[in-house]
């Protein structure tokens, strides 16, 4: 585990202005970041390789899967600065860009993009955590049943250890796979399909932050939309915990095998169960009218100075 001390973001509001400034303050390290994309590239040009931006370097691949393309860089954003929690850390100063996924099926297709994150490391590795957070922020094009947004995919049966993907009413929902490996899934076993699943439809042509928490110690996973709880649950049957081999973590297809039709920025997996204040933020630019505002107001401070008395 890896801590830095790199600018925070504090805001101080004055009257009805908000100003914001940088200090140089270091935050006590909870968590490990495994991995952090954060989509850096040209408008229009398609993705191959996805740079990590953690200490770990685990790297993604870009593709097509079936019929479909690769996903491409797009000017679209959540927002132009982003940062570690509430007032934390600047992770991303310069957010220019995200990823755009494209499904060139129908509703139930898996011709699109993905993107495939291979662990070097092997077994018992970085991308099997007992316990951890996987956020991102995501905009829906066009509805999808049961779109993958990410899963971290088994050899065995055609599941996942774990996956996150949307229902075929958009609404945020997580699977998982947890018999033992091996073991047929016809009849399906104890612990084969669980789903735990939400209400909210995020499929509105805004920008969404979800989230999912997985506590090993509880055997818990909860979904969060936009900092909020919506949703969580148990594993019963099957194996006592998640069932993880050495497949790899996919974006955007996989897993379910239906590709994800939208986009995607600012993707972090952590090693530990984060807190929702604890999640990446979207911090908005600052407006010309307001820059212009507290200009003016700093003006106006200087004019109310008293003027020193002489003699």
């Amino acid at each position: 585990m890896r801590c830095f001390s790199i600018p925070r973001l504090i805001f101080a509001a004055a009257s009805t202005l908000a100003a914001t400034v940088l200090l140089a303050a270091p935050l006590p390290c909870a968590a490990s970041t495994l991995i952090y994309f954060q989509f850096n590239g040209t408008d229009g040009a398609s993705a191959s390789a996805i740079t990590d931006s953690s200490s770990y370097g685990l790297n993604g691949t870009a593709s097509a899967s079936g019929s479909g393309q690769a996903p491409k860089y797009s000017s679209q954003t959540v927002g132009p600065v982003i940062t570690n929690g509430i007032g934390g850390e600047i992770v991303n100063a310069n957010n220019t860009s995200s990823l755009k996924f494209d499904n060139t099926g129908t509703v139930t297709s898996g011709d699109g993009g993905r993107i495939t994150v291979q662990d070097p490391i092997g077994s018992d590795s970085l991308l099997e955590p007992s316990s951890f957070t996987v956020e991102a922020f995501i905009k829906v094009q066009d509805s999808i049943q049961y779109p993958t947004l990410v899963s971290k995919s088994r050899v065995d049966g055609g599941g996942s250890s774990w996956l996150v993907d949307t229902n075929s009413n958009n609404t945020l929902r997580v699977r998982t796979d947890h018999q033992a490996i091996g073991v047929a899934t016809s009849p399906a076993p104890p612990g084969f399909n669980q789903s735990i699943s939400s209400t909210q439809n995020i499929a509105d042509g805004n920008w969404h932050h979800f989230a999912v928490t997985y506590d090993a110690t509880g055997k818990r996973f909860t979904i969060y939309l936009d900092y909020v709880s919506i949703g969580t649950g148990t594993l019963s049957g099957g194996e006592l915990n998640l069932v993880y081999d050495d497949n790899p973590l996919l974006i955007g297809q996989g897993g379910g095998g239906r590709a994800f039709d939208g986009w995607m920025d600012e993707f972090r997996f952590t090693d530990s169960v984060l807190t929702s204040d604890q999640f990446l933020r979207a911090v908005p630019e600052p407006g010309r009218a307001l820059l212009l505002a507290l200009a003016g107001a700093m003006m106006l401070t200087r004019r109310r100075r008293p003027r020193p008395q002489i003699g």
